[in-house]
């Protein structure tokens, strides 16, 4: 009996234990800058900034810390938005549409000088509007910008 519990709580471990990949050399905090926006859809930098603060703080992995403080400022610039038809009915009603928010991606020491090499990145959502609002489909959006970007700064570290 004493030999299942073992097992199992050996099994409860595995499932729960956590690792943490490893950052670029150096990189301890992240730090987000507001991003600006040069695209035709005003406002749209607020969310993608917020975007990226929420998915910082919720992948936990490395602590987000003010612009002054931080090893890696992320310095955004939204290029393009783009809100596109997806989905036709049989009668030609467009019901859906594919939102797109592309930035040019900058990552940055506390001198300015460049961690590694900036690039654009691009995030996506489909949504149906009977049912959602393009500011959802905006916030989903940024969302998955923010989680390119993420997987991106881990993968430098490979």
């Amino acid at each position: 009996m004493n030999k299942i519990i073992f097992l199992f709580f050996l099994l409860f471990l595995n499932c729960t234990y956590y690792l943490k990949p490893p950052l670029p050399e150096g990189i301890k905090t992240i730090g987000v800058e507001n991003f600006s926006n040069s695209s035709e859809r005003l406002g749209i930098e607020i969310f993608v900034t917020q975007s990226f603060i929420d998915g910082i703080l919720e992948d936990r992995r490395i602590p987000l810390k003010d612009l002054n403080n931080c090893d890696l400022l992320i310095k955004g610039e939204i290029t393009r938005y783009l809100r596109s038809p997806f989905g036709v009915t049989g009668g030609g009603e467009v019901f859906s549409y594919k939102v797109i928010i592309r930035a040019k991606i900058n990552f940055l020491k506390k001198d300015g000088s460049q961690i590694f090499e900036g690039r654009e990145f691009q995030g996506e959502s489909v949504y149906d509007a009977r049912e959602k609002s393009e500011e959802d489909a905006i916030k989903e959006a940024a969302k998955d910008l923010s989680r390119k970007v993420i997987q991106y700064i881990y993968a430098q570290a490979i």
